[in-house]
């Protein structure tokens, strides 16, 4: 099972047309939504952001508006959750058995693997950030406290200019019934979950490339997926409630699922220049070796089946 693969294989196409315009990405997910929280959560990742929460950086993970709206968006969620918990996984107690601390994000955040993210509607048909605990995803949460979805993604390549209102429109469409789910994904040096802000300086250098100019193999590379999912709060209505849910596997890893190799390479195939940088394959070359390398192993997967079925 890979199961970055798994997620980056149902997107229906690359997020990029042929011009270099940028998608949104977004497909419809609905109740009883089977796509929101991937469940059960593992206890190892469980662990993992236990620790991170309470770390000598938990105050780089959490933050709120602490508005009285605000406060009531956050007990909704912890309750969703907590039914969707309860629904999904009653066998798993480790669902349910988290220490209360007082914040009902950070309490929710601690039962699943999912960073949780609430956006409030603006006057003007924006949404801003208005509460978030975030672990694996994104980092530099509380320089992002009442920012708009624009502002946020200032450092992605062409969103203001192609999808940020469309984002904004889809988002003040929503009805508490419907949501949209889309995936992110890069390529890493190790598989590190947790955010680079979040690591050690030792862990963090090792997502550097390497020193000496060399090349890094393609079948070193870890391939980091971002299941994302996107609903309208029933009661808060005025609250968006952004999950990310961070998946990380080898990159050769993907020769178990073959079409998500295919799908990754024309991803790859299709980064214009700008983000291309954004996303660290700069280096042309660089990038047809990984794309041959999703080639090759999607061909051999293919052989195999072939000869299988002869």
């Amino acid at each position: 099972m890979v199961p970055s693969a798994t997620w980056l294989a149902r997107e229906p196409a690359p997020p990029y047309t042929t011009d270099g315009k940028m998608r949104t990405g977004l497909r419809a997910i609905a109740y009883p939504w089977d796509e929101w929280i991937i469940a059960p959560p593992t206890a190892l990742t469980l662990t993992l952001k236990s620790e991170l929460l309470s770390g000598l950086r938990a105050h780089e993970c959490s933050v709120s508006d602490d508005t009285r709206a605000t406060r009531s968006a956050e007990a909704e969620v912890a309750g969703l959750i907590d039914a969707y918990l309860r629904l999904h996984t009653p066998h798993v107690t480790g669902a349910a058995a988290v220490a209360a601390t007082g914040d009902r994000l950070v309490d929710a955040a601690r039962r699943v693997e999912e960073d949780l993210v609430l956006l409030r509607a603006q006057g003007d048909g924006t949404f801003a950030l208005a509460a978030a605990t975030v672990t694996f995803s994104f980092g530099a949460v509380r320089e992002k406290l009442g920012a708009s979805l624009e502002r946020i993604h200032a450092p992605v390549p062409h969103y203001a200019h192609t999808v940020g209102r469309a984002v904004d429109r889809a988002l003040g469409r929503l009805d508490a019934e419907k949501g949209f789910a889309r995936s992110n994904w890069e390529l890493r040096r190790t598989g590190d979950l947790a955010h680079p802000s979040l690591l050690e300086p030792g862990r963090r250098g090792q997502l550097d490339p390497p020193a000496d100019g060399a090349a890094t193999p393609p079948s070193s590379l870890w391939l980091r997926v971002e299941h994302q999912t996107l609903r309208r709060l029933p009661e808060c209505a005025q609250f968006v409630l952004f999950t990310v849910r961070t998946l990380t596997d080898p990159l050769s890893a993907l020769a178990h699922v073959p079409e998500a190799a295919t799908a990754l390479s024309a991803r790859i195939a299709s980064l214009s220049e700008q983000m291309a940088l954004y996303k660290g394959l700069a280096d042309a070359a660089e990038r047809r070796r990984i794309c041959a390398f999703l080639d090759d192993i999607a061909a051999a997967a293919g052989s195999q089946g072939s000869g299988r079925s002869s």
